[in-house]
């Protein structure tokens, strides 16, 4: 009885480690953050340098 039910429990310690692993993902982010660019870019103006 004793070594049936430490099997059990060793059994369900490594099947709850494997859905962790392998299951769907529980992330529920929302849909912000960073946003690719889709501006335009202004051209650089070069510096003027005071010793020229």
């Amino acid at each position: 009885m004793i070594i049936s039910s430490n099997v059990r429990r060793i059994t369900e310690y490594f099947a709850e480690a494997f859905l962790e692993l392998f299951g769907p993902s529980h992330d529920d982010y929302p849909a912000v953050g960073i946003q690719p660019f889709s501006g335009t870019i202004t051209q650089k103006k070069r510096k003027r340098s005071i010793y020229t």
